[in-house]
């Protein structure tokens, strides 16, 4: 969702910056079974931390209702826009991989 009034034919204004969110704690992301709601919250943790531009960081896993994708994270910024990061997936042991069924290559 970008900033309202957004104009795309001109240059982007100066950056609109405020006050970052709390700091939150970075899950152990060595521990077996891997969960998928410890990397959402590293992510979540590693960009609030990110920039003195981004208002607040909030994951998909802890909103109530659970919403249709079940982990992912939206940015919210200072200046009114808002990034989506969806599609956080995870496979259970024996699973097909993601990039099988996208095709990708083994080493992405």
């Amino acid at each position: 969702m970008s900033t309202p009034g957004d104009v795309y034919s001109t240059a982007e204004g100066p950056a609109v910056t405020g006050t970052s969110p709390e700091p939150r704690p970075v899950p152990d992301l060595t521990a077996q079974p891997l969960r998928t709601t410890a990397v959402e919250e590293a992510l979540a943790a590693k960009v609030a931390a990110a920039s003195d531009e981004i208002a607040s960081v909030d994951t998909f896993s802890s909103r109530t209702p659970t919403p249709a994708i079940g982990y992912g994270l939206a940015v919210r910024f200072h200046n009114g826009a808002t990034v989506f990061v969806n599609g956080l997936a995870h496979v259970r042991a024996g699973g097909t991989r993601p990039n099988n069924l996208l095709n990708l290559p083994a080493e992405v």
